[in-house]
């Protein structure tokens, strides 16, 4: 067993023992918030992001690739994915003029994710 183990076994035994986090500390030269972090390590663990929700297209292409078939920058195609930022109209006519597909194959009207122009709609389709 690694040292590190050891020691947070002896510092959970000396509070089983009876002894304060601050003897405890003094013992093993921390402080009394790190025993009581050692002892109680569920309290201070961060809680886990759900995951955002995807357009399909960026679920089925990957960014890196449409950055490279669009010309489009990173940055905006992660905006755009995470729903950060509504999508132009200038990127889904580029993208239907690439993919030789009518937008309607590519963009669903209303799938009920995220907030475009005018009421959540732009030209009649929910931002994606």
């Amino acid at each position: 067993m690694s040292e590190k183990l050891l020691r947070l076994e002896q510092i959970v035994k000396l509070r089983k023992c009876g002894l304060t986090y601050r003897e405890i500390g003094l013992r093993f030269g921390i402080t009394l918030e790190r025993v009581r972090q050692i002892i109680n390590p569920e309290m201070y663990k961060r809680p886990v992001r759900p995951a955002m929700p995807q357009h399909p297209l960026f679920i089925k292409y990957k960014r890196d690739w449409l950055h490279e078939v669009t010309g489009y920058s990173k940055g905006y195609l992660c905006r755009v994915a995470k729903g950060v930022q509504p999508m132009s109209r200038s990127f889904i006519d580029r993208v239907c003029l690439k993919f030789n597909q009518p937008e309607s194959a590519l963009f669903t009207k209303d799938n009920g994710y995220g907030h475009g122009y005018r009421n959540g709609y732009r030209n009649g389709y929910r931002k994606l």
